[in-house]
């Protein structure tokens, strides 16, 4: 995996990062952004009746309204994919929470790509 890219034109108090995880090929497809104190956080979320494991996550992690971190995959929408996409969403969190020792419940997933497919989580963390 190559080191990550940080982005510098974002306000102050955040810092942001992108990668390439190899979710799918060589492009970037990992993002993160990370707010230095806990920041106030809203979302909306699908009325679908199936919905994705980071919304599933997601929809725990943002009762408290506040996030430190969100974390943003391309390539894999990480849907339909039952128990096994749930526990990667949640590891994806409890991954970035213990790199920056926060709780897992600070962290935000989200995921945009291809439905279906097992979310390769291994490349993530």
């Amino acid at each position: 995996m190559e080191k990550p890219t940080i982005l510098h034109d974002i306000p102050q108090g955040y810092s942001s990062y992108i990668t390439n995880a190899g979710i799918k090929d060589n492009s970037l497809d990992l993002g993160i952004i990370v707010s230095a104190v806990p920041a106030t956080a809203a979302a909306m979320f699908t009325t679908n009746k199936i919905c994705g494991n980071p919304i599933k996550v997601g929809k725990k992690h943002i009762k408290k309204g506040k996030i430190k971190a969100l974390v943003v995959n391309s390539k894999n929408s990480n849907v339909a994919t039952g128990e096994e996409g749930y526990r990667a969403a949640v590891d994806t969190c409890k991954a970035i929470a213990r790199e920056l020792q926060i709780d897992k419940s600070e962290v935000f997933p989200s995921s945009t790509g291809v439905i279906g497919r097992r979310l390769p989580v291994e490349k993530i963390i």
